[in-house]
């Protein structure tokens, strides 16, 4: 299960996610709806482990993602235009 739980980002003193609580349980698919600028891949870049939130908690299975290297081993996270190191293009 992924849990976040008053999930909060902010970018300078925009807030792009503000006090975020979920539960999404194993199987089950969900979609995120929001006109540009609404905090949607920020809310994935930190379910992934890739932004860590401001405040609030993040956890898959029962266990903080940010800086875990395991957990983040099995979580993809594909962006809609990559980015790569110049070193490994």
């Amino acid at each position: 299960m992924i849990e976040l739980n008053q999930v909060v980002k902010a970018f300078e003193q925009e807030k792009a996610v503000d006090g975020v609580t979920m539960n999404i349980h194993k199987g089950s698919i969900y979609g995120l709806l929001g006109s540009n600028g609404a905090g949607k891949t920020s809310l994935l870049k930190m379910m992934a482990g890739i932004y860590r939130q401001d405040s609030g908690t993040v956890r898959i299975e029962g266990t903080e993602i940010y800086e875990n290297m395991d957990l983040k081993g099995r979580t993809i996270f594909m962006a809609d235009s990559p980015y790569f190191f110049r070193n490994l293009q």
